[in-house]
């Protein structure tokens, strides 16, 4: 039986974020409670997501449907 967490569903891909240093603080403490990640990256990556969400929520950013077809983030309907 393996252990640790279960891989990825979707294809992942790498990106370089640059950030302050308070933000990065910020991601490493949230880290710490494992609530949105166990790294500062895995952190990083939820609350992006979460943000994308959001904004295809409100119609903001992108057609959600453009969400799904990439496969990467799913729209959650209202």
């Amino acid at each position: 039986m393996r252990s640790g967490r279960p891989s990825n569903r979707v294809k992942t891909e790498i990106i370089t974020v640059s950030t302050t240093s308070q933000i990065k603080h910020c991601l490493e403490k949230l880290a710490l409670t494992g609530t949105y990640g166990k790294t500062a990256t895995e952190v990083a990556n939820h609350i992006i997501g979460e943000e994308i969400r959001e904004l295809a929520r409100e119609g903001t950013f992108l057609n959600p449907s453009d969400l799904v077809h990439r496969g990467s983030i799913t729209h959650e309907s209202s």
